[in-house]
């Protein structure tokens, strides 16, 4: 029996030395430096650092080795070679060699190197993404998904590194050969802040679901005047598509990571606790902070309902206090953004005719005659031969908007209220458009007992909304916008006299501008 285990601890003595000792066997005959760099790493075990660019220049390596050690292949491998490795800890870092410089009348500066490290939280969990920057510099890398990454630096170079939800550490570098663990501590005040789920709210520390907050200060930082475009781009996960810009509806479809049906795939929207499919009527001023339920762990308090994602919206309530009076207004204007530039008639009438030709239309059955092409190039008719922009004509103005809010807030430690006044007045981008809203909110909460908090909800919303009229089931802001995108530029808004012009050139039927005008129709 002693026997046998004698002989057992000797084979895994064996085994274990076999495993450690780093002797290399290879067989090469003008092999690439990378192809036997790859052989070495297999047989080695060590982590192998290069780009591809830094290979492209090496030789061909010949050599034979039997049992050598690692260093001795390595040295054989890079001999003659415009390249250099070095080892850090079980890591073969290759680089480009540094070509001998003629120092004359003055001291070499100082020169970079390379450093390596990973980036890791407090329980030695790897943080890839996370920023690497050299202070006072653009250099700068991010971490791999081992956390590690490879930085050229200066001794006494200053690292910033930065991750989300962690604090930012800065490292000086007073050796640049050394290997760099650096820990990240979370940020608490991030981690503490309340989060409002389902079945009440949590500290974000004790969330284990995949939840996205939105507190009061990003609102109110981003000056729009609806809570689609306040959530576009602050929730990551969250898709808002605008399918529109009509003045007060330009709220876009919302989805959470991505469409999982064919049916409806909006997320379930909650108000205050109540269910509801319209938030365009909430003035934002009012909101306290949105969450995003964005998993089946999170939102399986709703069942089938939340099935796409669930969008908490709080408003504000009263805190315990004086009275508080408080104003805010808010202002702004939107505007066309990058419109394609259309051809001109002239070069429409060209173009056509050129379409016409190549369908075999004889030249004298052309739509446009030389006389017509000559017209619409010098501009002697604008009556009958004009050069309408449409777009410009249609979408004639700058889309004003303001917003005013009146807010009252206080009560006592038993009983507090939260009373706010707002009006909003949007002005559309063609003529006759606008919209205008109203909104009255009050929240009261009274405590009874220690247990005990009821409370009330009251929410009144009035808009007045204003678009050019529909003719036989024709019109609306979006079909104008097709139509103003449609017309010919040949065709006139108006003739000489001041009637609105008929789209004789096109055939479309249609004159936007006239449709939008006060006039309301052709005269």
């Amino acid at each position: 029996m002693k026997l046998t285990i004698l002989l057992l601890f000797i084979t895994l003595m064996q085994v274990s030395a076999s495993s450690f000792a780093q002797t290399i066997t290879l067989s090469e005959k003008k092999a690439s430096l990378q192809s036997v760099l790859k052989k070495i790493q297999r047989q080695s075990g060590y982590d192998l650092v290069y780009t591809v660019p830094s290979l492209a220049n090496a030789r061909p390596v010949t050599l034979q080795v039997k049992e050598a050690s690692l260093k001795d292949v390595l040295d054989r491998c890079f001999a003659d070679q415009p390249l250099e490795y070095r080892i850090e800890k079980q890591i073969i870092v290759v680089f480009t060699k540094e070509k001998e410089k003629v120092v004359t009348l003055q001291k070499a500066g100082p020169q970079a190197d390379k450093i390596l490290g990973k980036v890791t939280d407090s329980t030695g969990r790897p943080l890839p993404g996370a920023t690497v920057k050299i202070q006072g510099t653009t250099t700068a890398v991010s971490t791999g998904t081992d956390g590690g990454f490879t930085i050229d630096v200066q001794k006494d170079d200053v690292l910033e590194i930065s991750y989300l939800g962690f604090i930012s550490r800065s490292l000086t570098i007073n050796n640049t050969g050394e290997f760099l663990t650096i820990v990240l501590k979370e940020s608490i005040s991030t981690l503490n802040d309340v989060v409002v789920v389902g079945y009440g709210t949590q500290k974000k520390i004790n969330l284990t679901g995949a939840v996205v907050s939105i507190n009061k200060k990003q609102i109110e930082s981003r000056g729009v005047a609806n809570i689609s475009n306040i959530l576009a781009g602050q929730a990551p996960g969250l898709t808002v598509l605008q399918r529109g810009g009509p003045p007060g509806r330009d709220m876009g479809s919302w989805n959470i990571r991505g469409v999982g049906t064919l049916g409806n795939a909006n997320p379930l929207l909650i108000v205050d606790g109540i269910q509801t499919t319209d938030v365009s009527q909430v003035n934002s001023n009012d909101i306290e902070s949105v969450s995003i339920l964005k998993d089946a762990a999170s939102s399986s308090i709703y069942g089938i309902n939340g099935a796409n994602g669930v969008i908490i919206i709080t408003t504000k309530r009263g805190v315990a206090g004086k009275l508080k009076v408080g104003y805010e207004f808010q202002g702004g204007y939107s505007d066309l953004g990058n419109v394609p530039d259309g051809v001109n008639s002239f070069e429409l009438a060209t173009l056509y005719n050129e379409a016409q030709t190549n369908d075999g239309v004889a030249a004298s059955a052309l739509k446009f005659s030389a006389g017509d092409l000559a017209k619409f190039k010098d501009g002697s008719s604008p009556s009958t031969h004009a050069n309408t922009v449409w777009v410009d004509r249609v979408f004639n103005k700058s889309g004003k908007w303001f917003s005013h809010n009146l807010t009252l807030n206080g009560g006592t430690e038993d009983t507090r209220y939260n009373i706010s006044l707002g009006y909003l007045d949007q002005d559309g981008l063609m003529d006759n458009t606008g919209y205008k809203r109203y909104n009255f909110r009050t929240n009261f909460d009274q405590k009874i007992s220690d247990r005990i908090t009821t409370g009330f909800n009251i929410a009144a919303s009035v808009r007045d909304v204003k678009d050019p009229a529909t003719v036989l089931g024709v019109g609306g802001e979006n079909w104008y916008l097709h139509q103003a995108f449609q017309q010919w530029p040949n065709d006139p808004v108006k003739y000489d006299d001041g009637r609105y012009a008929f789209p004789t050139w096109s055939g479309l039927n249609t004159n936007p501008v006239a449709y939008i005008s006060s006039a309301n129709g052709y005269s």
